[in-house]
């Protein structure tokens, strides 16, 4: 007998739980069905919002994150596009808000429904299509089970939840918080009922870091851990870029919308505004908006205009950009790295492989002799095509 046995510890008796193992599939044989494709689509173009997938839409407070969750729910409930976002079909929305009182809901509602000037029958479908609950209380598991309730009864398309941090009910920076939340918490109820998960969310506190990040670091703006950001399909990110109007950005699955600048270029963003005629509601930023706020729609020509013989530092220009055409710096700074490259471009109607801008390193003494002698200046000027774009 072994005189340490007494020490050993007692085997263990309980048995392992019993694992259900998701099925392998060999890759190079995945071929999805054409009509279960078109089906999980709920909102486009492309294949941008499914079933069992998440949206963020981020931005600071006061911006209009709410009214702008609830136009694209009343939009959506009728089947028709707005600010450059389809619904595959009429699809109807449980709004889950913790924020708004009845007279501030009405308000929005009003402003919405006024702009969609629904006719009798719409208006039915409106009532159906968009239910919306009032929960003030409930947080974290016990507010997962009272959306579980929600979404057996309802049988949403699209559920809401406005905003997030009413609802989290945890530290929205723990990795594991957010994990449980909605990895283990809402994915199997979004796949259970079929539906996709929008969230309105905050953005982290403003910062010089912050302030840099272009493409898709914006992902990262709400505030939280970055496991947010990677569990959800897509975040939309909302800054104000002028008094009334907005830059919408969509910083994930951009592309699968197909949403075009001036040139006929694809873009991550666009701009939306506040109608200004009193109501609560958003809309593009048309032709007219932009001219009542005295903005001028981007152009590439535009760009190259601005931009003088002897060149420019491309600080300078990147603050021109911002002031011409009104968008963020984040925008200007992706205009210019744009023009910077050699990709194809549209000169006076002929496509063609160039690059409109080149760039170059000028000791900062030379360009600005009062300031201190670090950094180079990196300087931009035209190239013989982006002369031509601007006809010099």
């Amino acid at each position: 007998m072994n005189p340490l046995a007494s020490d050993w510890p007692e085997p263990q008796t309980d048995e392992l739980p019993v694992v259900v193992l998701p099925e392998a599939r060999a890759w190079i044989d995945i071929r999805p069905d054409a009509a279960a494709v078109a089906d999980a689509i709920l909102v486009g173009p492309g294949n941008w919002l499914t079933r069992g997938s998440g949206l963020l839409i981020v931005g600071p407070t006061g911006c209009g994150k709410s009214t702008l969750d609830a136009t694209l729910a009343f939009s959506f409930a009728l089947g028709r596009e707005i600010v450059g976002l389809r619904p595959s079909r009429p699809l109807k929305s449980l709004v889950i808000q913790a924020e708004d009182d009845d007279l501030d809901l009405r308000e929005m509602a009003r402003g919405i429904v006024a702009d969609l000037a629904p006719n009798d029958d719409e208006r039915e479908t409106l009532r159906a299509n968009v239910q919306i609950v009032t929960e003030r209380a409930k947080t974290g598991t016990a507010f997962i089970a009272l959306a579980a309730s929600l979404l057996e009864l309802h049988r949403p398309d699209l559920l809401h939840l406005n905003p997030l941090s009413a609802f989290f009910g945890d530290d929205l920076n723990d990795q594991r918080a957010v994990a449980a939340f909605f990895r283990t918490g809402f994915n199997p109820l979004l796949s259970q009922h079929r539906c996709a998960l929008l969230s309105v969310h905050h953005p982290a506190k403003p910062s010089k870091e912050r302030d840099g990040w272009r493409d898709g670091a914006q992902a990262y703006a709400g505030s939280g851990s970055a496991d947010l950001a990677n569990w959800a399909r897509e975040v939309m990110t909302l800054r104000q870029v002028a008094p009334g109007l907005y830059e919408l950005a969509a910083t994930k699955r951009w592309r699968k919308l197909g949403w075009k600048d001036a040139d006929g270029k694809p873009s991550s963003t666009r701009l939306i505004a506040h109608a200004r005629d009193g109501l609560q509601v958003w809309r593009d930023a048309t032709g007219e908006t932009l001219a009542a706020l005295g903005a001028t729609r981007y152009t590439a020509a535009g760009l190259c205009a601005l931009v003088p013989e002897a060149g420019i530092d491309k600080a300078e220009l990147r603050d021109a950009l911002v002031d011409k055409f009104t968008v963020s710096e984040r925008t200007a700074a992706n205009y210019l790295s744009d023009s910077c490259r050699v990709r194809r471009h549209n000169v006076n109607g002929q496509n063609m492989r160039c690059a409109l801008l080149a760039e170059t390193q000028r000791p900062r003494r030379d360009v600005y002799p009062d300031q201190p002698a670090n950094r180079p200046v990196v300087w931009v000027t035209l190239t013989e095509e982006g002369k031509r774009l601007c006809k010099r």
